[in-house]
């Protein structure tokens, strides 16, 4: 019930996010949010399809096989299958806002994942690479088609003169852009047009429009920066092992996880997938996009609606936390699975 709460909480926040117009309006960022929501259910999905750590339900199993150290993955093929979805919805987001390409970190961190982790995987760790690949592949390919039209269009534009000597074929309309190492029509425009660019933004004359982002900045970086902090914590000290000290306590954590397909490590796996995009969409805005824009494109990024809702429900009544070392910071994880509600 918890959990549906926070999922009601977050959709109405979204309902009132500060992008407000924009989001009733035939404008991007609605669409952009739609799709972008609907690749994160896809991704937490595919997340609880794989199958659970191996371990043994016998009270007397040794604190070894709790560790997630021990575990042992098998991704399911319908979690290949909700990655592929993911992805395909990540690149119609794409295809909207450039930003969306910053999904691709998703995919990225899943890959790194599997390959310092390849000896966990009893089985099927090619297709997992695999699908992390083509999903990831889609979020480039979206960013790239529209940027290749545009330089087939304006920088392979030839015109050919035929004389009765020679023919002689000369270029027109070439934009700056099609010369640059990395020729991106993106890039250009915001630059030429709109002055966007590293610190550009920062003037005195535009302070007003840094505390009018200020709030939005913080709600998108303040729970990026815990799911990271909390992540490389866990990452670099490991809580212990659940003891002994209660073994009903310790029989039933092991069968809710089971349940559930995701344990407590899996949800802040997912956190942190959410986190990174978010996290750089607030620095980008912060030193080099034109900071006002923030409250509207923050519109199409789950984690900071999450944050918010639960610190508007509060904390579950009666729930016991599920490992040792769950603190405050990590609250708001505690129903990761509710996630596709936002």
């Amino acid at each position: 019930m918890y959990g549906r709460k926070v999922g009601l909480a977050a959709a109405t926040l979204h309902a009132l996010s500060p992008a407000g117009v924009f989001l009733v309006a035939p404008y991007s960022e609605a669409l952009f949010s739609l799709f972008s929501f609907a690749a994160h259910v896809q991704y937490v999905l595919g997340s609880s399809s794989t199958s659970s750590p191996s371990l043994s339900p016998s009270p007397s199993s040794s604190a070894a096989k709790i560790s997630s150290s021990s575990s042992s993955y098998v991704p399911s093929m319908r979690s290949h299958l909700y990655k592929l979805l993911a992805g395909m919805f990540f690149a119609l987001a794409t295809l909207l806002r450039s930003n969306g390409v910053f999904f691709g970190l998703i995919f990225l961190l899943d890959l790194f994942e599997a390959m310092m982790h390849r000896s966990q995987y009893r089985h099927g760790w090619f297709a997992h690479v695999t699908s992390t690949i083509v999903a990831g592949a889609l979020i480039g390919l979206a960013f790239v088609t529209p940027q290749f039209l545009a330089y087939r269009e304006y920088c392979l534009d030839t015109t050919t003169t035929t004389t009765a000597v020679t023919s002689i074929t000369t270029t027109t309309n070439l934009r700056p852009w099609c010369t640059a190492t990395i020729p991106s029509v993106y890039t250009f425009v915001q630059k030429h047009y709109w002055n966007v660019g590293f610190l550009r933004y920062w003037t005195l004359s535009n302070v007003p429009l840094f505390l009018i982002a200020a709030p939005m900045l913080c709600m998108l970086i303040a729970p990026s920066v815990q799911v990271i902090l909390r992540s490389y914590n866990s990452y670099t000290n490991p809580h212990p092992p659940l003891t002994s000290q209660s073994s009903q306590s310790k029989t039933a954590s092991t069968t809710t996880s089971i349940r559930s397909s995701c344990t407590p490590a899996a949800r802040q796996g997912i956190l942190l997938r959410l986190a990174m995009p978010q996290l750089l969409v607030a620095l980008l805005a912060l030193t080099t996009f034109h900071v006002q824009i923030v409250n509207r494109i923050s519109s199409g990024y789950p984690l900071w609606y999450i944050f918010l809702a639960v610190a508007l429900v509060g904390p579950p009544e009666g729930k016991e936390t599920e490992s040792q070392g769950d603190t405050d910071g990590h609250r708001y994880g505690q129903d990761a699975r509710e996630t596709p509600r936002t």
